[in-house]
């Protein structure tokens, strides 16, 4: 019995290649956030200290109304310590980031000269769980 668990939990294994996979994003799991603005002429904080519900990308989108800027940033525990994304576009164009996040980390989203904002978080594949137990075991 023990030998037919273990091979059931080795048939079922994540692969070095399949975890290394579940970093990517999921396009089809999107989180839609809700600025407190979509439209902005000065610097604007549009998504204060709002918490990743999930491992995932922040990503933000908007349209230049100007000289546009736009920035995404996480981590302020310890202050000072913030991981940041920071993009200039000019009239017309189309500002996208994404700033990778882990589930509970907060992040925020500035923007200046920019309409159509969009926030929204893209969720990891994800997987890899099984392979924490047998992290360990060689390839033969």
């Amino acid at each position: 019995m023990l030998k037919q668990l273990i091979q059931r939990l080795l048939d079922s294994r994540t692969t070095p290649s399949e975890a290394s996979h579940s970093s990517y994003p999921d396009d089809g799991t999107v989180i839609q956030f809700s600025p407190s603005a979509t439209s902005v002429s000065s610097w604007t904080k549009v998504v204060d200290s709002t918490i990743a519900p999930s491992d995932g990308y922040v990503i933000v989108r908007g349209k230049a109304t100007g000289e546009s800027y736009v920035q995404i940033t996480a981590g302020d525990n310890p202050p000072h310590m913030e991981r940041s994304t920071f993009a200039k576009a000019t009239l017309n164009q189309f500002p996208i980031l994404n700033l990778p996040i882990a589930k509970g980390k907060t992040f925020k989203v500035f923007a200046e000269n920019t309409a159509e904002i969009t926030v929204g978080l893209i969720k990891s594949i994800g997987g890899g769980g099984i392979i924490a137990l047998f992290g360990g075991l060689s390839h033969a």
